[in-house]
């Protein structure tokens, strides 16, 4: 029930921003929504459950807590760029669904942050665009580009991933279980959908 409730905040934080100006949102924010809509449901919250079936300890719980909250604030990062620059039939949806639907997410809260009056009107312009042209897509991720936002993103993802690595190996919990997420914390970076 505590994952559900955490999950209906981060999704109703997520609305709220959505109908904002993207000028008007915070880092903060966005990282708020990761937090509690990607990392408390996607990967803490099944990890808790599976650890607490098991019998883990308080101390074990709070490792993959330590673990998880960077890992899925990571995973939403990667998620966030496969969205706009991955192959549509590779990841199974639109690459302009995140931009049509308004999605505030810290690839675009960079880009806009870092542009040039002339970017940010454009990205205004496009953004929560039902029918976005394949021209103005293309614009949209040459500013991100442009402005160092994939760049940026890529390495939050990184530094993030690589501190769940160290959490991960000063953990309490078993051999095993490091195997396995030290693995899934390096699938999260390369993974292409």
């Amino acid at each position: 029930n505590k994952i559900v409730e955490t999950t209906n905040y981060g999704q109703f934080l997520d609305l709220i921003i959505s109908k904002k100006d993207i000028g008007d949102v915070s880092e903060e924010e966005i990282n708020q929504v990761m937090l509690l809509k990607t990392a408390k449901y996607t990967i803490e919250g099944p990890l808790h459950l599976g650890a607490i079936l098991a019998g883990a300890t308080d101390k074990q719980l709070q490792d993959l807590s330590n673990i998880s909250i960077q890992l899925g604030i990571a995973f939403q990062i990667q998620d966030d760029i496969l969205g706009i620059f991955a192959d549509e039939k590779e990841i199974g949806k639109s690459v302009y669904s995140d931009v049509k639907e308004n999605k505030k997410t810290l690839l675009m809260w960079h880009a806009y942050n870092k542009s040039s009056l002339q970017q940010k009107n454009l990205i205004k312009s496009i953004l929560g665009k039902k029918a976005i042209t394949l021209n103005e897509f293309e614009e949209l991720k040459d500013i991100i580009i442009d402005t160092g936002s994939l760049d940026y993103s890529k390495s939050t993802s990184q530094s993030l991933v690589t501190e769940a690595k160290n959490n991960i190996n000063t953990s309490s919990i078993s051999k095993e279980a490091k195997n396995f997420l030290l693995d899934f914390a390096e699938y999260l970076i390369k993974r292409e959908k």
